[in-house]
């Protein structure tokens, strides 16, 4: 399956319902392995499984899904579901061989769906606009800022 570069957002939020008895929640993103998700509820990750408070998951394999947990989330907890594919080579192309389309099409798929995680990070980064002028973003190191706020030099705008 080819990745929909149109809507290629790796990450969704629910809200159980009312009733406390909500347990399936779409994968409305493309993801290749189970462990390609990460599974919050109320800011707890959870993990896949059989116990009480873990989850399981079907669909995959560069398609959409769904997550299934064992028992109801509690009413109105907040579910978000993300994408994290492992940064990794999994097809190799020997020069001279001929070349398999349907590992390339998952190749190229792997590698969209990575850059798409990556710039869902970034994007809950704190960064600068393009338009600022060119300021230090480097923390202190650990020991001078324990106990500290982080804060902006009045007159350079840096850290």
């Amino acid at each position: 399956m080819t990745i929909d570069i149109s809507d290629n957002d790796p990450r969704i939020s629910y809200t159980a319902n009312a009733n406390g008895a909500q347990t399936a929640f779409a994968v409305p993103f493309e993801f290749f392995d189970n462990g390609d998700l990460n599974v919050y509820i109320a800011g707890v990750a959870k993990s896949e499984g059989t116990g009480s408070a873990n989850y399981g998951v079907s669909g995959g394999s560069g398609s959409t899904g769904t997550v299934t947990f064992v028992s109801g989330v509690t009413a109105s907890a907040t579910v978000v579901i993300t994408r994290g594919i492992t940064i990794e080579r999994t097809t190799d192309f020997t020069a001279g061989a001929d070349i398999n389309r349907a590992s390339l099409n998952t190749q190229l798929d792997l590698i969209t769906g990575i850059s798409a995680d990556l710039e869902d990070k970034s994007d809950r980064t704190l960064h600068l606009a393009d338009s600022d002028s060119a300021v230090s973003t480097t923390l202190p190191l650990l020991a001078t800022r324990k106990g500290t706020v982080l804060g902006f030099n009045a007159s350079t705008g840096a850290v």
